[in-house]
């Protein structure tokens, strides 16, 4: 399973790196992203190395350039006490894939708090 892993991430690599360059609309910035993936469910990891348990998830789109994309399952796990949380995007039922670590999680306030 980790070589259809690898594959599958080397050819997108190659594709996208192929495809010509469109430009971005005005006050757009393309942002290149790397995500490692693994057949190895992160669960128990997450759990035993960070105390991190299932939070949220639900359905997701990751937008991989030329007008592609890819659908699968976004996971949070997040640290009770909030001082930690990990992004997961699930691609199939055997590719795992860290979006982003992260620390400090808390509410979002903007202007005055309620």
């Amino acid at each position: 399973m980790k070589w259809l892993a690898t594959t599958f991430l080397c050819l997108l690599t190659i594709t996208a790196s192929a495809e010509p360059q469109q430009p971005n609309p005005p006050n757009v910035v393309a942002l290149p992203l790397f995500m490692v993936c693994s057949d190895i469910d992160p669960e128990p990891g997450l759990n035993k190395n960070f105390e991190e348990i299932p939070f949220i998830e639900g359905d997701a789109t990751i937008n991989i350039g030329g007008g592609r994309q890819v659908q699968g399952k976004l996971q949070m796990f997040l640290r009770q006490d909030m001082s930690s949380f990990t992004i997961m995007f699930n691609v199939g039922e055997d590719m795992y894939c860290m979006v982003m670590t992260g620390e400090n999680l808390g509410p979002f306030v903007k202007g005055d708090p309620l």
